[in-house]
């Protein structure tokens, strides 16, 4: 689940993605979730979405506190305009290529680029890239979440 709350010390809206699952009380898994935050939070450039924060929850769940970013996702964009333009298509995959280039620079790759998972920002236009299925690069891959999961928006 996902909600939109405002700070209000800081005068911004913030999401929360709540990750309720089974796993609250498996600390091994807990953990790599909470790897997977730390690097996701590296990740600061205008086409990926900031992670703030996170706090475990009575019930053992993960919050995550995010950039709001205002908009739709593509998969709703696709589905609500129809197919985009050549120029827009491009814009957009120039903007999610940018987001990929600059995590896999900074040797962090993504395991879950979909159209349901990719936000376009309502207030610029601009496609962005929340930090989902990440895992750490190297001399091989490594899963820091479980599989079929994923961290991000």
């Amino acid at each position: 689940m996902v909600y939109q709350l405002r700070d209000h010390a800081l005068d911004r809206d913030l999401a929360m993605k709540v990750i309720r699952t089974t796993l609250g009380g498996d600390e091994e898994a807990m953990a790599r979730l909470q790897r997977e935050a730390r690097l996701v939070a590296q990740l600061l450039h205008p086409n990926i979405v900031k992670l703030y924060g996170t706090h475990r929850l009575p019930d053992g769940s993960l919050a995550l506190l995010m950039e709001h970013v205002p908009g739709r996702n593509l998969k709703e964009v696709l589905r609500e305009d129809g197919p985009f333009s050549v120029e827009r298509a491009e814009s957009t995959l120039r903007d999610i290529g940018a987001a990929l280039a600059f995590a896999q620079r900074r040797r962090i790759g993504h395991r879950d680029v979909k159209p349901g998972s990719r936000s376009v920002d309502g207030a610029v236009g601009s496609a962005r890239v929340a930090g989902g299925g990440v895992a750490r690069a190297g001399a091989r891959v490594a899963r820091v979440t479980l599989p079929g999961g994923s961290l991000g928006a």
